[in-house]
């Protein structure tokens, strides 16, 4: 069960919890806190919740561990009073909160833009005498972010600094995407700067799409480019988000050929265009009165969605 949590496998996980009760093997703390994980993970949280209510009919008391699972999971989906309500029958049950469960709780406020709520949670963890890392300033960070909120942003950055904690590539990350959202090209390149001058490069594909994005939509479609380079360079390939990035920034540009260039590198990968990046290609051939780009792209993307209709017709 905790394999198929840790590979993103929740449903695999469930059905084995379900011959385990099928068998009559009994289920203990570490069995559903394993799967409330899965849960969590694959941002099921209702079936989290669930779960724990299964675990106290079977007479088992939910650990800390168990906790901020269920925590993070509400966190995901914008449930943040959930979230609270479960800290505090946690306290009542006698727990102390450690650091992964105030960054939890964080978080949780933070995928709902309460940044006051956030930054109260983050002063009751340094109350508590729990040392904030890295995941806590970066959930801090990400709060501020969600209602770009700058100053504050980079009020925690700073701190972070000064207590001796070390930013990673989500720290960036989390700075990157705020300026991105929007708008904010000059200090989304500068804090990419500013990471890689640390020695720090993106761990996914989604810092360099913000990056592409802000600046495509600043009309510098040559550092949308660049940035892209830079991606192909540091190992990771395009994925739909990243393609799309890069046309909308080229059409947006009147840079219709080479929209329609990578649209065909896309296609001719294996990745499947979504309606933004199309919508966006016919728009640009519609402004360049290019008849044949409307045609090719309207053609290309028949064409995919007929071959998935097929497949879901033969439950492929």
């Amino acid at each position: 069960i905790s394999a198929c949590g840790n590979g993103g496998q929740a449903l695999k996980a469930i059905s084995i919890f379900e011959v385990m009760h099928k068998a009559g093997v009994q289920a203990n703390v570490v069995t559903y806190t394993a799967l409330i994980g899965a849960c969590d993970r694959c941002g099921m949280w209702e079936k989290a919740l669930e779960l724990s209510t299964d675990m106290r009919a079977a007479k088992l008391t939910p650990e800390l561990v168990t906790y901020t699972s269920l925590i993070s999971a509400c966190g995901k989906a914008g449930a943040w009073e959930k979230a609270m309500d479960l800290f505090q029958e946690m306290q009542s049950e006698g727990l102390t909160p450690d650091r992964q469960m105030f960054s939890a709780l964080i978080s949780a406020f933070g995928y709902s833009a309460k940044w006051e709520e956030a930054a109260q949670m983050f002063e009751e963890m340094r109350l508590a005498r729990v040392v904030p890392d890295t995941i806590a300033y970066n959930a801090l960070i990400h709060a501020y972010g969600k209602v770009n909120h700058y100053s504050k942003m980079f009020e925690a950055y700073d701190e972070m600094r000064t207590d001796g904690v070390t930013p990673n590539a989500g720290t960036y990350g989390a700075l990157i995407r705020a300026f991105s959202k929007s708008g904010r090209r000059k200090e989304a390149l500068e804090t990419f700067t500013l990471m890689q001058a640390s020695g720090i490069e993106p761990d996914d594909t989604r810092t360099y799409a913000d990056l592409i994005q802000v600046c495509g939509e600043d009309g510098h479609w040559e550092e949308a480019m660049s940035i892209s380079h830079k991606m192909l360079e540091a190992g990771f390939t395009h994925t739909t988000r990243t393609y799309r990035a890069v046309i909308v920034a080229l059409a947006a540009s009147r840079q219709v050929d080479k929209a329609m260039d990578v649209f065909y590198r896309m296609c001719s990968a294996g990745v499947t265009p979504d309606s933004a990046t199309c919508e966006a290609l016919k728009r640009a051939g519609e402004r360049a009165g290019r008849q044949d780009v409307i045609n090719a792209v309207t053609k290309i993307t028949t064409a995919r969605l007929s071959a998935i209709d097929a497949e879901e017709a033969a439950g492929l």
